[in-house]
């Protein structure tokens, strides 16, 4: 349709650009067309209803017509995947992913879970999709701090003199150890780490996600076979060329600790991980044959017991 076929067409020009003025002061400088098009509905009723616009990709092509096309009143705004529309060119993805990274800078790139749910509610968005981007365990864009806070990955600055000072104080801890728990690191070691910015404090978890996301740090955490939460604690740290697995290490430890052939409960042994430090609150709490799917591991009674073989 030809703007001189719409009834009111600079009226309605200038109420857009009002409403996407407001929305970029409230959302960081960010906009899409679902809100968009609900404050349409609200401020433009008549001119919608004068010019049968009634659907929100109808509003959004409009819009994006006078202020990427017309950059109406000098104003230009970059409007990606149908969806997004944004004041400026910021060298973030135009994406979904953008839109988090976009509110991490402007929380001084530190987030929680329940301002960023009520931030993509305000937005009209799915919760879906923080959890998609917030969980990829294939990107490091954010690291989990806590199970419900989230640090920008690129906040750290994590540079080489970082990893060099990271490497030597995972060294010293080591000692010649072929593998640490988690659980066994001393609080004051935490200290001969690399400062963090604004008073952030180091805890077990971040320091498992920079060394997870930074193999040049020479470490890697170890994790059981058996799909588990992003956020959840390693059973195990290992230097990076190991080949040893968690299953392996804990085998390892019951022979040391109770010698073998151990028998016992599969609650029990569960019990036992737990206060070694290999397995956190209520994680393996079923399931237990899977994780050791192994043949020096053998089950009987439906899983409630368990009996580690000694290798011949």
């Amino acid at each position: 349709m030809h703007r001189s076929c719409i009834i009111d067409f600079d009226e309605a020009a200038a109420k857009l650009l009002s409403i996407l003025q407001k929305q970029f002061r409230r959302f960081h400088g960010y906009s899409n067309s679902h809100i968009l098009f609900d404050a349409a509905c609200i401020d433009l009723a008549m001119f919608m209803n004068d010019n049968g616009f009634e659907t929100e990709p109808q509003i959004y092509m409009l819009t994006k017509h006078l202020f990427f096309k017309e950059k109406f009143n000098g104003c230009h705004f970059y409007f990606t995947d149908s969806l997004h529309i944004w004041e400026k060119q910021t060298g973030l993805p135009l994406n979904n992913k953008g839109v988090l990274i976009n509110l991490a800078k402007a929380m001084n790139s530190i987030i929680t879970r329940e301002e960023t749910e009520k931030y993509f509610e305000d937005l009209k968005f799915s919760k879906n999709v923080i959890i998609t981007k917030i969980h990829d365990i294939s990107d490091s864009t954010f690291y989990f701090y806590t199970e419900t806070i989230y640090v920008l990955s690129e906040y750290l600055q994590i540079d080489e003199s970082f990893i060099s000072k990271m490497k030597k104080s995972l060294d010293r801890l080591f000692d010649d150890r072929d593998y640490i728990i988690p659980d066994d690191i001393d609080e004051g070691w935490f200290d001969t780490l690399p400062k963090l910015p604004l008073g952030l404090s180091w805890n077990l978890l971040l320091l498992q996600e920079v060394i997870r996301y930074n193999e040049d740090i020479g470490y890697k955490p170890l994790f059981s076979d058996v799909e588990q939460s992003p956020y959840r604690l390693s059973g195990a740290f290992v230097k990076a060329n190991s080949n040893a697995t968690l299953v392996d290490i804990i085998y390892v430890y019951t022979d040391k600790n109770f010698g073998l052939p151990y028998r016992t409960s599969t609650d029990k042994y569960r019990i036992l991980l737990r206060q070694a430090g290999f397995i956190h609150g209520s994680e393996w709490f079923t399931g237990m044959h899977k994780v050791f799917n192994d043949p020096r591991f053998a089950f009987s009674n439906e899983n409630k017991n368990i009996l580690v073989r000694k290798q011949i």
